[in-house]
């Protein structure tokens, strides 16, 4: 089973989806089908991430959405990230989107 260690609070919803990208690469690999992963948060709790169906779908949806903006790199892709993530990135010089 994957693991993971968060220096976070609580599970978040992207917490799990990259959790779904793990068990397709895994699939993908192994010919297994993990049934969960678990999440190791900053104070050591353990939570277990199920590999459901529903967060599979949205995962491909977001991949293929993904291929898709490729195929039209001239368009921008937005992006929604708080501004404290703006100001550690590394390609900030880059960004027409950069937060304050």
């Amino acid at each position: 089973m994957p693991e993971e260690w968060k220096p976070s609070k609580k599970v978040s919803h992207g917490h799990k989806l990259q959790f779904v990208t793990y068990f397709i690469l895994i699939e993908d690999t192994y010919g297994e089908v993990p049934p969960y992963g678990v999440v190791v948060l900053d104070d050591g709790s353990r939570h277990e991430v199920e590999n459901t169906p529903e967060l599979r779908s949205e995962v491909l949806a977001i991949a293929a959405e993904i291929r898709e903006r490729r195929r039209v790199i001239e368009e921008e892709t937005k992006v929604w990230q708080p501004a404290w993530k703006c100001r550690m990135c590394g390609q900030r010089a880059n960004c027409r989107q950069a937060r304050d």
